[in-house]
């Protein structure tokens, strides 16, 4: 496993722990000057609420603490037929 999907991974990880989050998302994008920075794509349950600080400072605060740079919410995102999301056609 790269060093990139096991960042995204954990990332997710503490998303989900999370109780307004109902689906994560989290990928690495290219950046001119990190070289690659965090996005996730983010689905709130019904009736529920979070802001993108909210997450931000969750994941910042999550053990091991991670770096988040940029989100943001969008409606369910594409899915396999298995329920999986397609991150590829996220990108």
């Amino acid at each position: 496993m790269s060093r990139g999907s096991r960042c995204s991974r954990e990332v997710e990880e503490v998303l989900f722990e999370h109780p307004a989050v109902a689906e994560a998302a989290v990928l690495g994008r290219p950046d001119p000057i990190k070289g690659e920075v965090v996005r996730a794509c983010v689905v709130l349950r019904a009736g529920h609420s979070a802001s993108a600080d909210d997450l931000i400072d969750r994941c910042r605060g999550g053990s091991p603490p991670t770096r988040c740079r940029s989100w943001w919410s969008s409606r369910p995102p594409p899915k396999s037929p298995t329920g999986k999301i397609l991150k590829k056609n996220l990108r």
